[in-house]
């Protein structure tokens, strides 16, 4: 009897079906991942909005300040220093509707 070395095709199909399985539970993580990577980016959009507001309050006593990312206009409220933007205040990354709001004076961004 020769003695051959290599894999058989049942250990090729066996290999192949717990890849697929792998990949099969792995894809809806990624894409979950992927949606909060989004929303987090989009709050910090928001907050750098937020902070640009103050400046601009500060400096020039504007009370208002229109952000391309995401879609919204933020207001300073100088009389108790509270802040709330425009409605509706949504922004949109493949097919995906953000909308945010200032709760607290924190950004708050929701699918």
């Amino acid at each position: 009897m020769k003695d051959t070395s290599g894999f058989t095709l049942i250990e090729l199909l066996i290999v192949i079906a717990i890849l697929g399985i792998l990949v099969a539970i792995a894809i809806p993580y990624f894409g979950q991942h992927k949606r909060q990577s989004v929303l987090r980016h989009t709050e910090a959009n928001l907050k750098n909005c937020m902070l640009e507001a103050i400046s601009q309050e500060i400096v020039n006593g504007v009370q208002s300040l229109n952000c391309s990312s995401p879609n919204c206009t933020v207001m300073v409220h100088v009389n108790n220093g509270t802040m709330s933007v425009s409605i509706p205040c949504q922004s949109f990354y493949e097919s995906l509707a953000i909308e945010c709001s200032i709760v607290n004076n924190l950004p708050r961004c929701t699918y």
